[in-house]
């Protein structure tokens, strides 16, 4: 019976290594193909988006505090629930807007506080955030305020609810 055993543990042994064998293999494959694509082409798109993002700066408002009260659907008075800290980044193009939103920080940051909670930034009915009405609503407030289209893109790199 023990003979039975020893003979055994030897197909382990083998599977073991033809598996190694074989992800060596498909890794080296993987490798070749990756790295032997068209070359030429590839630079020439990866180098027009750099330049299309080089235009492109980004300004952060981090840990704008924004208080939540959920309104009653018999129009009774709204409750304060709790506070959403917002980090937002905005994308400007070329470095002129970039120094007129730096200049007018303090004003955006009340702007953006102002147009999103008048409403629109969380779901009807629920405290999850509408973050395409929330990020519209934030770009046209800083585009009122600093000019025609300044404000390309706006978006939440971190929304943090505390009760």
């Amino acid at each position: 019976m023990s003979e039975d055993i020893v003979e055994e543990g030897g197909g382990g042994k083998a599977l073991l290594i033809v598996g190694i064998v074989l992800g060596i293999a498909m890794g080296a494959g993987l490798g070749y193909f990756v790295f032997s694509g068209s070359e030429k082409g590839a630079d020439v798109s990866q180098e027009s988006e750099v330049i299309a993002d080089e235009k492109m700066l980004t300004i952060s408002f981090e840990r704008v505090a924004l208080p939540i009260y959920l309104t009653r659907s018999n129009g009774g008075r709204a409750r304060f629930i709790g506070n959403y800290f917002l980090d937002i980044s905005i994308e400007v193009e070329g470095d002129d807007d970039q120094a007129r939103v730096n200049r007018a920080r303090a004003p955006l940051t009340q702007a953006f506080i102002s147009s999103i909670s008048k409403g629109g930034f969380l779901q009807e009915g629920t405290t999850e955030v509408d973050y395409p009405t929330a990020t519209q609503k934030i770009k046209d407030a800083g585009n009122r305020l600093l000019g025609d289209n300044v404000i390309k893109r706006v978006s939440f790199t971190n929304v943090m609810r505390v009760s």
